[in-house]
């Protein structure tokens, strides 16, 4: 289920208040830039910092990079609260319900009689504290956000209800509920400790299992709940990238290509892009640099330059970034387990992923079965209702449809991505408005 997008009702009439407020949503910008600068934040992470200097605690790691961001939940919910009247009032009178896709989902499905959320939803909002197991009582005291207005947090495979026949045609039990990327490392069936995979879809996400405890992290990954089954809770750490599968759908919207089928032969008719960098910062950009002020460009445009230089540049942004995040994945928490294993849209590039292994140095590895979200769901829900009876039967199902080699990583391409790491630090801090209203609002 896509995460940290939400919605809110009326507990009393069921009635919604808005459309989903998309986790693209930058309307709450603002509020990020005045909440991140005052003086209490700068003391908070400067007394993290200190702390974990002594203890070497990784939640006081973690809380040294401290900082509210557009696409968790918070500040998006801050700003309902404070800009759609309705929603403010019925929160003073306790009346409000607060729910993600996957609540809202688990709602209309059983009729409107189970109102549940699980952890690796919760814990991606912002609002939920992994390293604690519960919610962040100092960003709920920041934000003046009650706790009241949430539903109930169960396990990731956990019984959810039923299926309303009226709606689908019989009573199916929902034995499940999953983010989209966790949901993701589970059908690839990383379950080992180190095991990580690479989502190239609407946005590129790389996610990383941390077995048993959260991972702190100075370089501002995110430390998730990956799973929780029985007693046993998995971590992760996510480095995100907002925009990857926009870049390629805004390339056809401009008429610089009719069918994304078409952007391989563009992209390999040319040896290289001229030059050419784009940056792919539709809606600002997440790790390492937090900037929702970022914005997309191309730099290095001449006379010369060409759609098919143009195209290459879009692609080898992806993978550039791809790079950049799994960078800091290699400093920030270590050398991961094997093959990248990779899913999404995007991995049906052959030239990207060429791309993507010869940046990153890894083998990347496509599995025959692509919809991970459906099939990392499919997977806990068939451990709650007994079709497999552990992880590793599940495991022995994978099958791999293709594997990408990495090819030498010359003196060349080094500077390719040294002129595209400056290009994307000359589009940052590009957005001046001081209100947002952008096209990807719901």
């Amino acid at each position: 289920v896509q995460r940290n997008s939400f919605v809110t009702w009326n507990k009393d009439t069921g009635e919604l208040l808005h459309n989903f407020i998309s986790w693209q949503d930058l309307r709450c910008a603002a509020m990020c830039r005045k909440m991140n600068g005052k003086a209490i934040m700068k003391t908070i992470r400067g007394a993290a910092k200190g702390v974990h200097a002594v203890t070497r605690n990784e939640r006081f790691k973690s809380a040294s990079n401290f900082a509210f961001t557009t696409p968790q939940v918070t500040m998006r919910l801050k700003w309902a609260l404070e800009n759609i009247p309705e929603v403010g009032k019925l929160c003073a009178k306790k009346r409000l319900q607060w729910a993600g896709v996957d609540t809202y989902l688990v709602w209309r499905l059983t009729g409107r009689t189970v109102v549940a959320t699980e952890l690796s939803m919760i814990s991606s909002t912002g609002l939920y504290d992994p390293f604690e197991m519960g919610w962040n009582d100092t960003v709920l005291k920041m934000t003046g956000i009650p706790t009241h207005i949430f539903p109930e947090i169960r396990d990731t495979a956990d019984d959810f209800g039923v299926c309303d026949a009226a709606l689908v045609g019989r009573a199916i039990p929902i034995n499940a509920v999953v983010g989209d990327q966790q949901s993701g490392l589970f059908g690839q069936c990383c379950f080992r400790k180190g095991d990580c995979k690479l989502t190239m879809g609407t946005g590129s996400f790389i996610d990383v299992n941390t077995g048993s405890k959260p991972h702190g992290s100075f370089a501002g990954l995110y430390p998730l709940v990956a799973w929780k089954i029985g007693k046993d809770v998995t971590y992760m750490a996510e480095a995100q990238g907002s925009s990857s599968g926009t870049v390629i759908e805004w390339g056809k919207q401009i008429g610089l290509y009719q069918d994304v089928r078409e952007t391989e032969a563009m992209a390999r008719a040319v040896d290289d892009s001229n030059d050419l960098f784009f940056t792919p910062a539709f809606s600002g950009l997440q790790v390492p640099y937090f900037d929702p002020k970022a914005r997309g460009s191309f730099i290095g445009i001449t006379y010369n330059t060409s759609r098919e230089h143009m195209v290459r540049a879009l692609l080898e942004s992806l993978a550039f970034r791809v790079k950049q995040m799994y960078e800091i994945i290699l400093v920030d928490y270590g050398r991961t387990n094997g093959a990248l294993r990779c899913d999404g849209g995007i991995t049906n590039s052959g030239f990207v992923m060429d791309l993507v292994a010869l940046y990153t140095q890894q083998r990347i590895d496509r599995p025959k079965v692509m919809e991970m979200t459906a099939l990392g769901a499919a997977y806990l829900a068939g451990l709650t209702a007994g079709v497999w009876a552990s992880l590793e039967e599940i495991a022995s199902t994978r099958e791999t449809s293709h594997v990408w080699e990495c090819e030498e990583y010359t003196a060349w391409h080094k500077i390719q991505y040294k002129k595209w790491k400056e290009a994307m630090r000359r589009c940052l801090n590009f957005d001046t408005a001081k209100d947002y209203d952008p096209v990807t609002q719901s």
